[in-house]
């Protein structure tokens, strides 16, 4: 059988037939196996030439007094079989040679295991997993908020897998000046999209932070003919991934104010902040519904699943379907939000085109203390 061989640092030959060798790599993707680090082997990490940066590390050790050795002989079975070895880069090696009490065996197994089943989970999605992403990055506060390729691919993972990379963004940071209205930005988000569908996809994954009138304007403008999943940056995880538990939300729609004139509508969306009713510069003629939390004070943390967003999708659509029933005449409303940046794009994207009323977005604008009327969405041309 053909065989590579490594000269130990006290002498010994170490030889690896090539099945063991390939299955190890294979079972590796030819990427570090120390959990956190997943460094590509393969290729160098700066000047990305390829090559072989890989190291063949023994879980138990080769030599019995070797690191995490006890000195017994006795337990030589398979000590350079695929099951005892992990692939490592040089630092990750000289890291758990160096500390083996930091290091033990079973911890090493763990770290082993978990990769490559992660490795497994991945190489076995199928193309009915693929997704293309669109990025919106925009300034919050002053200062770009998006989100990385890296933070997509955990999102996404294990479900999907996005189609392009890097993926699609649409950079509106450095260039939103709110006093001169959202025209101009909402142009460059119609170019951008009718672009990214210019090759139509089985599947589209969304992740955009940014000024709610600019979110739900993408929203609107997205196809909702494909499947599209929504994400939610946490604020205490910092992280796109949806979780896995959280608290079942609830949400309920009601009609706070009833007006004199029929065709008059407004929407108040209160969630992420209580929305004062009374406060809105809305006279008498104006009827007033609000969609808000069912049984919670409306708070930035309440949207933790998939689950609480597709429960905010189902009410809002029998909130928009409940406004055109009591108001028939009615062709716009006036759209107060107080709502995550995920909500705020299903608002727009869940509107249909020639069914629906369009929508006069109002924006909260510190320097007033109040909202004012910023951009309109929904409106046939």
């Amino acid at each position: 059988m053909e065989q590579t061989k490594k000269k130990s640092s006290r002498g010994k030959s170490r030889s690896y037939s090539k099945p063991i060798e390939r299955a190890l790599y294979a079972f590796a993707a030819g990427r570090c196996e120390f959990k956190g680090c997943n460094k590509p082997l393969l290729v160098h990490h700066l000047s990305l030439n390829a090559g072989n940066f890989a190291e063949k590390a023994h879980i138990r050790p080769f030599s019995p007094d070797g690191p995490r050795g006890t000195g017994s002989s006795k337990d030589r079975s398979d000590i350079n079989g695929v099951s005892n070895l992990m692939l490592l880069c040089g630092g990750c090696h000289e890291e758990i040679d160096g500390r083996p009490d930091e290091y033990p065996i079973d911890l090493l197994k763990k770290h082993k295991k978990e990769h490559e089943d992660r490795v497994s989970m991945v190489t076995s999605l199928g193309s009915e997993c693929r997704t293309k992403v669109i990025v919106l990055k925009a300034n919050i506060a002053g200062q770009p908020t998006s989100a990385s390729d890296e933070d997509v691919y955990r999102a996404l993972f294990p479900n999907r897998w996005a189609t392009k990379k890097p993926v699609d963004v649409i950079d509106l940071t450095g260039v939103l000046d709110r006093a001169n209205g959202y025209s101009t930005f909402s142009e460059t988000i119609a170019d951008h999209v009718r672009g990214f569908y210019s090759e139509i996809p089985d599947h589209v994954s969304v992740f955009a932070i940014g000024p709610m009138p600019l979110l739900m304007d993408l929203g609107s403008r997205l196809s909702n003919k494909i499947p599209t999943d929504f994400f939610q940056l946490h604020r205490d995880t910092k992280s796109w991934e949806w979780k896995k538990e959280g608290g079942a939300t609830r949400y309920v729609t009601s009609k706070a104010r009833q007006g004199t004139d029929p065709a008059k509508v407004a929407l108040v969306v209160s969630l992420s902040g209580t929305i004062d009713i009374a406060a809105l510069s809305l006279d008498d003629k104006y009827s007033v519904y609000l969609l808000t939390l069912d049984g919670a004070i409306p708070n930035p943390g309440f949207l933790q699943t998939q689950k609480d967003h597709d429960g905010f999708r189902e009410e809002y659509r029998r909130c928009i379907a409940q406004i055109a029933s009591e108001n028939p005449t009615v062709k716009e409303i006036h759209f107060f939000p107080a709502m995550p940046a995920p909500i705020a794009v299903t608002c727009g994207y869940d509107l249909l085109p020639k069914a629906h009323p369009a929508l006069i977005i109002h924006d909260y604008d510190k320097a007033l203390g109040g909202f004012r009327e910023v951009h309109k969405i929904n409106f046939s041309v």
